[in-house]
């Protein structure tokens, strides 16, 4: 079989093209299965901590949004039913250095990670706290998420 070089040169032009295209396609945008809410500042204000589900690129996330004030101020994220932690945030924050409050959000991702556990389907309370783990959540600032 003689093959035209023309016909090589072709062919090798086709498949470069091809090439191109799988590298520069475009990937379909995945649509998020939860909206993320519209804060109302006021209704904020009153009770500034706020859970809701999401994603990233790992998997599902609750992402918290929290006002903080005090010095030395983490989440901990306790088991309804059993009354266990099961998420403590790695590091404290505190207000800015004037003294006035800082709203921070914070992602607790619910897939296995060094700093997480695979967190199954329950209910789960989230408490503002400080330093070390609360012995109880009365008095604190909390809110509660059920996760599917």
């Amino acid at each position: 079989m003689n093959l035209d070089s023309r016909h090589v040169e072709y062919g090798l032009i086709f498949a470069i093209f091809l090439i191109i295209v799988f590298i520069f396609r475009d990937e379909p945008e995945q649509k998020s299965r939860w909206d993320e809410p519209k804060i109302i500042q006021n209704e904020f204000n009153e009770n500034p901590i706020l859970a809701w589900r999401g994603e990233d690129k790992g998997g599902e996330v609750v992402k918290i949004k929290y006002r903080i004030t005090n010095q030395n101020t983490k989440l901990w994220v306790f088991d309804i039913e059993t009354g266990e932690v099961v998420h403590e945030q790695p590091f404290d924050r505190d207000p800015k250095m004037d003294g006035s409050y800082r709203d921070f959000t914070y992602v607790w991702r619910l897939y296995k990670t060094e700093r997480t556990i695979d967190v199954g389907a329950g209910i789960y309370q989230i408490v503002i706290g400080g330093i070390y783990q609360p012995t109880s959540t009365k008095g604190k600032l909390s809110t509660i998420i059920q996760i599917d």
